[in-house]
């Protein structure tokens, strides 16, 4: 369980010295729609919804593949980050992209999660946990994550 949690820890500093540099352009909130988990091995997709500080929502799917140790069943979840770019007024459909980070969840009915993750153009984004993602399940789970978003 170590090397997930110095994994984490990693990628929250690793995003605290991206986001100095940063300005927030907007929340992205995505709600799973189909998961599989393999213990070392899980994989989900969700719809994500990218609220921008200026111009219209946008929307994308995501999927996310993590390694790591995943003892969870029937987990259903929404995550929200904050969203933050080198600059805003940043184009419609820029945050598609590959997203690497870290996660940690644990739930006994209703639980709790984070994945802070860095990608998309040029790894020019950031997305920062808004709050703890939500979880319904039982189990507890903690990798390296890949999150990809595909403009819809």
């Amino acid at each position: 369980m170590r090397l997930p949690l110095a994994a984490f820890t990693a990628a929250v500093l690793l995003a605290s010295a991206a986001i100095a540099q940063s300005v927030e352009i907007g929340q992205l909130t995505c709600r799973q729609t189909d998961r599989t988990n393999l213990v070392l091995f899980s994989s989900a997709e969700f719809a994500c919804t990218f609220d921008p500080t200026e111009g219209p929502n946008e929307r994308y799917i995501g999927k996310a593949r993590k390694i790591g140790v995943d003892l969870s069943t029937s987990k259903v979840e929404t995550m929200v980050w904050y969203v933050f770019a080198p600059s805003s007024g940043v184009a419609s459909g820029a945050l598609a992209g590959t997203y690497l980070g870290a996660s940690a969840d644990a739930s006994l009915g209703a639980g709790a999660g984070a994945r802070v993750l860095v990608g998309g153009f040029e790894d020019s984004f950031t997305l920062q946990p808004a709050a703890f993602s939500g979880v319904e399940g039982v189990g507890i789970a903690a990798g390296l994550e890949e999150f990809e978003l595909t403009a819809q």
